[in-house]
């Protein structure tokens, strides 16, 4: 039944704001049970938990709506019922230190809806009462929940010839009932145009973050080869140069023959210590344009990271960190450096649970320092714990190749599964290869 497909006509939206809305929603919908046709019993019914499921929306979620519609199922011959939906200002799971319920399974969730008195009495005699789908009401979004009640006496083409006269006498009080569903149209529309503002303004703030990490990486990739090209070129250069300078020095030096032969040896060593000086303008060349890249503490870079982490503070974990002593001078971009580490802590973060436990260590050896960050994963999505992998992963790798660094994830797949994210960095740039 929980599947059922169904065509819904909307009939009247009314607000639950204080106590005197109650006894109103209960009015109304005895009225519109018995306008489209309900059994006695079935009024009664449909009343008494159009009222109580109300009072729950006002003393747990602070107040909210409740849209009244008459529904026709596509399936099971066509029958016809009502649907109660209503819509409180809270989400169902509002835990009292005001972190996330994003740990918390679904599953437990509906056991816990299902424990809710309002919700036993209404399943007592309606047909469906769920948590709507969605993750609405379940973690963050306002709590919806929807109610059926199947058997009018009216099918579905009587229903619509009536509609007319239903709403006439749910409009009766027009002071009551029109305002009350223009202040509900306001307000969606208000809380809908605020919704889309902070959308708007967040994508905003992304995409500038992301323009000038864009800008940045191009930048040190420019820059990095630059510098590259610089030495490979003066090492290509370098050594040729001295041996030519060295052996005609040498030559000169030992030379016994006429000044015609001497003079010729001295001119090759000028030429040769013209390349030594071209080599060393490469080098000074690279080093003038080193302006990116700077001698940095790794330390400190993790250090900051971790607490710009939000994540981390928002679900309760106090990472353990393991540091070495002394300073890791790295040669990086700072800024760029610490995108790259705060995408990997949020990522461990928020595939921990609440009150986890997050593991960075740094090790040090001849020739790179390594970041070791150990988490187990929690994120009962197979899909969304893969996509948050693979940005991690696309990102950070890009930041740290343009370091000469990478990123590598290391563990089992499962929930529950130990995993590990490594990233390593060289002390001292490499050449990275011959010049073709």
């Amino acid at each position: 039944m929980a599947g059922e497909i169904y065509e819904s006509l909307h009939i009247i939206s009314l607000v639950i704001n204080r106590r005197q809305d109650i006894p109103l929603i209960r009015a109304k919908v005895k009225i519109l049970a018995a306008a489209a046709g309900c059994p006695r019993l079935a009024v009664t019914q449909l009343a008494a938990a159009g009222s109580e499921m109300s009072r729950l929306l006002w003393q747990k979620y602070g107040g909210g709506k409740v849209d009244l519609a008459i529904i026709h199922s596509l399936e099971k011959d066509g029958r016809t019922g009502l649907e109660l939906d209503l819509e409180g200002r809270k989400p169902f799971i509002n835990l009292e230190d005001g972190s996330s319920a994003d740990y918390l399974s679904a599953d437990y969730i509906y056991e816990e809806f299902g424990r809710l008195a309002a919700v036993k009495g209404a399943r007592s005699v309606l047909d469906q009462v769920v948590l709507a789908r969605g993750m609405r009401g379940m973690r963050g979004m306002p709590v919806r929940i929807k109610c059926l009640k199947w058997g009018l006496g009216l099918a579905w083409e009587e229903l619509q010839q009536v509609e007319d006269r239903i709403r006439k006498e749910l409009f009766a009080d027009t002071e009551e009932s029109y305002v009350e569903n223009l202040k509900v149209k306001h307000d969606e529309v208000i809380k809908l145009l605020k919704e889309k503002s902070a959308r708007t303004r967040e994508l905003d703030r992304v995409n500038a973050e992301l323009l000038f990490l864009s800008r940045s990486l191009e930048e040190m990739a420019e820059e990095r080869t630059m510098v590259e090209m610089s030495l490979r070129i003066a090492d290509r250069i370098r050594n040729p140069a001295t041996v030519i300078g060295g052996l005609a020095r040498l030559l000169a030096g030992r030379s016994k023959g006429d000044d015609r032969e001497k003079k010729r040896l001295l001119a090759l060593k000028d030429q040769a210590e013209k390349l030594e000086a071209a080599v060393q303008d490469f080098d000074s060349l690279a080093a003038r344009k080193k302006n990116l890249f700077r001698d940095e503490d790794l330390i400190e870079v993790v250090n900051e990271a971790l607490s710009l982490c939000v994540t981390l503070s928002r679900k309760k974990i106090q990472p353990k960190v393991i540091l070495p002593d002394k300073k890791v001078q790295v040669q990086a971009n700072r800024r760029t450096l610490l995108i790259a580490l705060l995408t990997i802590f949020r990522h461990a973060a928020a595939a921990t649970a609440m009150g986890g436990e997050v593991i960075v260590k740094m090790t040090t050896s001849e020739d790179r320092p390594c970041i070791t960050v150990w988490y187990t994963q929690t994120v009962s999505s197979e899909t969304r714990r893969q996509e948050n992998r693979n940005l991690t992963l696309n990102l950070a790798s890009q930041i740290m190749a343009e370091h000469q660094g990478e990123v590598n994830f290391k563990g089992k797949e499962g929930l529950g599964a130990l995993q590990s994210i490594e990233i390593c960095l060289p002390l001292f740039w490499h050449e990275a290869g011959p010049l073709k």
